[in-house]
C-alpha cells in the first residue's frame, strides 16, 4: 500500500506542476487555432478551368476541387434508401 500511496503522491504532484506551467503560459487542454480568413493572393479567374472551380458566394469565395470521374456504376444504389 506504500508503494501506490507514493505512486498517487507522485502523480498528484506532477498533474499539479504540469496545470501550474500551463496555466503560466495562458494555455489550457482546450485551446485550439483561431481561422483568420485573408484575401486571396490569386486573382479569380471568370472562366472555368481544369482541376478547379472558384466562386463568390456573398462575401466569401469558395474553391470546388475536382480530381476526376469515378464511375460506380448502378449496383452501388440497388440497396440504397428512397
Amino acid at each position: 500500500m506504500k508503494t501506490l500511496s507514493k505512486i498517487s503522491t507522485a502523480l498528484l504532484l506532477a498533474g499539479s506542476l504540469f496545470s501550474s506551467v500551463a496555466m503560466a503560459h495562458g494555455t489550457h487542454s482546450h485551446s485550439h487555432a483561431v481561422y483568420q480568413p485573408t484575401e486571396n493572393a490569386v486573382a479569380q479567374k471568370r472562366t472555368q478551368v481544369d482541376g478547379y472551380y472558384r466562386m463568390m458566394l456573398g462575401d466569401y469565395e469558395v474553391t470546388a476541387l475536382y480530381d476526376g470521374y469515378l464511375s460506380i456504376g448502378v449496383p452501388a444504389y440497388q440497396n440504397s434508401p428512397d
